[in-house]
């Protein structure tokens, strides 16, 4: 698992999963904006498989993870991600723009010409996606 994808780090959020034919809701995860690679948060996903058996036991399809785990609602929970969605997606991408040319500013300092490129492909996805959501 890593917190970095497409040359910039993966935001935080709260998500539902599918798994096992159990629909998990309020499942802490890291995403990534460019490629939409989704992982679940590292300090949760041995707590999936145990919270997918309970659902099995008992019949259910359908769970909120947020009942098992009180602690994903403490403000320090996503402290290691550099941006959290916390509903105002124009405002996530921003977020990410900002940290991208700040990386890209430093990636051509060092002369690192694969992660500048990264970035630019990020940068080019984030500005098509804040465009599409300003339209709305």
């Amino acid at each position: 698992m890593s917190n970095f994808c497409c040359g910039a780090s993966k935001i935080g959020g709260i998500g539902t999963i599918h798994q096992d034919g159990i629909t998990i809701n309020q499942v802490p995860i890291l995403y990534c904006p460019v490629c939409h690679d989704v992982e679940i948060h590292p300090k949760v996903k041995e707590n999936i498989d145990v919270v997918i058996k309970i659902a099995q036991s008992e019949g259910s399809k359908r769970v909120n993870f947020e009942s098992y785990m009180k602690e994903i609602r403490d403000e320090h929970f996503f402290e290691d991600c550099s941006t959290v969605n916390r509903g105002d997606i124009h405002e996530v991408i921003q977020s990410q723009i900002d940290i991208s040319l700040g990386l890209l500013s430093f990636a051509r300092d060092i002369g690192d010409i694969e992660w500048q490129e990264q970035l630019k492909n990020r940068l080019s996805r984030l500005s098509q996606q804040r465009d599409l959501t300003t339209n709305k």
